[in-house]
């Protein structure tokens, strides 16, 4: 019959055994003999047992292993937005750029809230107030509200929070510009137009599409070959997984003009801990230069990009090989350069057409108005 069969507790730590019946419509009943542990604060664990006896002997070997210290406590709940925080960036599946910019944008959170302010004292009010402060462009705000976003849902989700103070929160940004890029025309004058080191570091963006931080921190041991040919794996930095970026001609040459500058030993395009600091500036100086469309070091990334699409890559290839996490990612930063493709491939079925090479319609049957009435 249902009871309780073992209770233990020191205040701190709980553990309790009990028989219940099931009766559910149009079947027999059922026993089933539960056992629950769990610390103040957060459940531990559940276990069953076959028989009552069995469940008695499982709860006492539970109660046995916490007065031996054997048991572990779990982590307490967070009280405080630093708490929250600090659980949060402590999850695995973060990637390592992912990280650091959530760090970032909490920083700039706690600083402005208050790292100890407890969690049920976080309202809307505090966040708008947080984004109020900031003197950066709509588009930063929206996206600084995004990283706070997700730290309130997981924060609800885990049930730390009764509810998300950044729910209600809606920002007006204005549409999204594509951003430029140097035409393909234009590459060999801005090349010409760098300096020795930073032509090899910008050209060899302009082939592969490499971020910034992939480059600076780029080893000669991502190098391998596949389906033939030499490939730089790039690890699980910004993107949420590896990828495999096949290397041309130019970006082998690229490669060779490298290892004479900075060596075969660990980084290929700078010594041991180079940051890129100045990628930016030069690449500016270097456009101005050349008197070509004034793009800064991204917008390398930008011109590979663009000059794989008007070369007919299909746009979810693109999507692939500049590690973006989702092809919608792509469509919105290359929407202009991909109608110009589409354009392209209407003009050529249309010539293909025009050519005689296309299906001719067949003659229809004439239609007896008469019979259908």
């Amino acid at each position: 019959m249902a009871g309780e069969l073992f209770k233990e507790s020191d205040g701190r730590f709980h553990v309790r055994a009990w028989t219940e019946i099931r009766n559910e419509r149009g079947r027999t009943s059922t026993e089933r003999h539960r056992i629950r542990y769990w610390y103040d604060g957060g459940e531990k664990g559940q276990d069953t047992g076959q028989t009552p006896e069995e469940a008695v002997v499982k709860a006492q070997a539970i109660w046995r292993a916490h007065i031996d210290g054997i048991l572990d406590a779990p982590d307490p709940d967070p009280l405080l937005l630093s708490e929250l925080v600090k659980k949060f960036l402590a999850r695995d599946r973060l990637a390592p750029a992912s990280h650091n910019s959530y760090e970032r944008t909490f920083s700039l959170l706690t600083r402005h809230i208050g790292a100890d302010r407890p969690l049920k004292h976080i309202g809307k009010a505090a966040i708008q107030g947080w984004l109020d402060a900031m003197t950066c462009k709509p588009v930063s705000k929206k996206s600084y509200l995004r990283q706070a976003s997700a730290l309130f849902k997981y924060g609800k989700a885990e049930h730390f929070i009764e509810a998300d103070p950044t729910a209600e929160i809606k920002l007006t940004v204005p549409p999204h510009q594509i951003r430029p890029w140097l035409p393909h025309e234009e590459w060999a004058k801005f090349v010409e137009a760098c300096s020795t080191h930073h032509r090899v570091r910008a050209e060899f963006v302009l082939h592969t599409g490499l971020r910034a931080g992939e480059l600076c921190a780029a080893e000669w041991t991502w190098l391998h070959q596949t389906t033939g040919r030499q490939a730089l794996t790039i690890p699980k930095m910004k993107s949420k997984h590896p990828r495999a970026v096949p290397l041309d001609k130019r970006a082998q040459e690229l490669l060779e003009a490298a290892k004479g500058i900075w060596g075969e030993g660990g980084r290929i395009f700078g010594p041991e801990g180079f940051k890129g600091d100045n990628l930016r500036d030069n690449t500016v100086t270097a456009c101005g230069k050349a008197k070509v469309t004034v793009v800064d070091f991204h917008g390398l990334r930008r011109s590979c990009g663009a000059h794989w699409i008007a070369c007919g890559v299909p746009l979810l290839h693109v999507s692939r090989l500049l590690g973006h996490a989702d092809v919608t990612t792509t469509a919105r930063h290359y929407a202009g350069i991909a109608d110009g493709t589409l354009s392209a491939e209407i003009e050529r079925v249309e010539l293909v057409g025009l050519a005689g090479d296309g299906p001719k319609p067949q003659p229809q049957p004439a239609v007896d108005e008469q019979a259908i009435e």
